[in-house]
């Protein structure tokens, strides 16, 4: 049998109230193209259970193009005029029933969240049918709190619940009076809520966090909330293990404040507890470093690498790549005593390993010391391999262009000057020997033929660039009887 005949055998058997035959009729279909069947059928049986209330199904199959139309201009277009544009047509409603119906123990909670909008959009926007919708999620006792106030607040959308105006729902089984309620948002620091806030975080830092909550719960209570204290209020109840609480509390200020960086920072966290990686990801990425004082980007970032290395966005894994290599920077260096073993005592061991991969040296020693002392045998007894390893890494030749200029002022010369010369190595970052330097200094320097530190002259500690002693003796002869550096284009 033809798929649209099962197709249209289940309409006729749906319409007329028949929705177990009809599940069972659309279930038996598994050609491509018509995977819409199976949702039709999960539907079916909500409404046989009256979670869903009837309606009347087309023979028409749900039309994409439709729904791409209907969303070509988000920003123009709130979501319930989407979505009443969309349930006129019965196949379109029926997929849209099945975004918010069909749930998987395994969706992330970035989904759930979507599914509550679109469920407030469709009562709002889908007319008397979606009241009658509304109040069956009411009388439900299946149905979660958080799509029975979604339902309301599309109602309230609609114009059909007034705020202040009590509606009876099922709440943890007990018929409960609900009402919407117009609350104010404190953002800023407010002192008297202030002062109790900060006693709240004494306690909780003592490890009441029962005592903590009794007082943080003012703050979510009442008709002025106050924001700090509910960022607070919602780390305690993850502390407790009540994540979908805390969830609740976070989206409330996201939706609020949605660009807020304490707020995206701690939704971050809070994916992180529930396992959703990506989401913590994408609510981390959302942070604006760049606008932030130094001191909170810096907080931010090691709260970012808290959670986990891998949650870094872009622009915190440079930055705390660039703080690494500014550390060793800051080292002293005695640049006309430097010699290229002490030197690479000092280096850290990840310069150390990408070095001897560059100068294709296989130390046999385990120890980091024994392994620099081979690596600057080698460099000392072949100055001329060492400056073919240098060529291999430096097509460009800036960074050969680099050495000699250094040789030729005597072996040092100041940071600064190197950088008005040769650039800077801003985005060289650290773990060179997975992302080699591109910097024409970062490439000289993963060679360890040059080391940047600092010198004290005239009471200041001065930034300086040097060829270790022993080392610019062994290249002069070398670069003295073939200029190895090529010439600019």
């Amino acid at each position: 049998m033809l798929p649209v005949s099962h197709f249209y055998g289940g309409v006729a058997a749906f319409n007329r109230g028949r929705f177990v035959q009809a599940a069972r009729i659309w279930r038996q279909v598994v050609h491509p193209g018509w995977e819409f069947l199976a949702g039709y059928a999960t539907l079916a049986e909500l409404f046989a259970a009256g979670t869903i209330p009837s309606l009347r199904l087309g023979y028409a199959t749900p039309c994409m193009n439709d729904l791409e139309a209907a969303i070509a201009d988000p920003q123009r277009t709130s979501p319930d005029k989407i979505v009443a544009k969309l349930a006129k047509d019965p196949a379109n409603l029926m997929m849209l029933l099945h975004v918010v119906f069909t749930r998987d123990p395994r969706d992330l909670p970035g989904v759930e969240k979507g599914r509550v909008t679109v469920l407030t959009a469709l009562i709002a926007g889908g007319g008397e049918w979606g009241q009658r919708l509304a109040r069956s999620l009411f009388d439900s006792a299946s149905v979660p709190i958080e799509w029975k106030i979604a339902a309301l607040e599309g109602m309230h959308r609609a114009g059909c619940v007034a705020p202040g105006e009590p509606v009876s729902m099922l709440v943890d089984g007990m018929p409960q009076d609900v009402e919407l309620k117009r609350v104010e948002m404190i953002l800023d620091l407010e002192p008297a809520m202030e002062q109790r806030h900060r006693a709240a975080l004494a306690l909780r830092d003592e490890g009441k966090l029962h005592e903590a909550r009794r007082i943080l719960e003012e703050f979510t209570q009442g008709d002025r909330l106050y924001a700090p204290g509910i960022v607070t209020y919602a780390n305690v109840l993850r502390a407790q293990g009540e994540l979908a609480g805390a969830r609740r509390w976070l989206e409330l200020l996201h939706d609020v404040s949605p660009n807020h960086p304490i707020v995206l920072c701690n939704l971050a966290g809070l994916c992180a507890q529930e396992g959703d990686i990506e989401g913590a990801r994408q609510h981390l990425t959302a942070v604006d470093i760049d606008d932030l004082p130094e001191d909170v980007a810096e907080k931010v970032a090691e709260f970012t690498l808290s959670i986990d290395p891998l949650f870094l966005t872009d622009y915190a894994v440079e930055r705390l790549q660039e703080d690494l290599r500014r550390q060793v920077d800051e080292r002293p260096l005695m640049p006309h005593t430097l010699a290229l073993r002490r030197a690479l005592d000092q280096i850290p061991v990840e310069w150390l390993n990408a070095a001897c991969g560059v100068h294709r040296v296989s130390p046999q020693a385990r120890l980091r010391r024994d392994r620099a002392h081979q690596l600057a045998e080698s460099l000392l007894a072949q100055p001329d391999a060492a400056l073919q390893a240098l060529a291999r890494v430096d097509p460009d030749g800036r960074a050969q262009r680099l050495l000699r200029f250094l040789v030729e002022q005597g072996g040092y010369a100041k940071a600064g000057q190197v950088t008005r010369k040769f650039g800077s190595e801003e985005g060289d970052g650290y773990y060179w020997s997975e992302q080699p330097p591109v910097s024409p200094l970062g490439r000289l320097r993963m060679t360890c033929l040059a080391f940047v530190g600092r010198v004290p002259v005239d009471g200041r500690r001065v930034k300086v660039v040097a060829v270790p002693a022993d080392l610019r003796a062994a290249l002069v002869p070398v670069l003295a009887r073939e200029p190895l550096i090529p010439k600019p284009v």
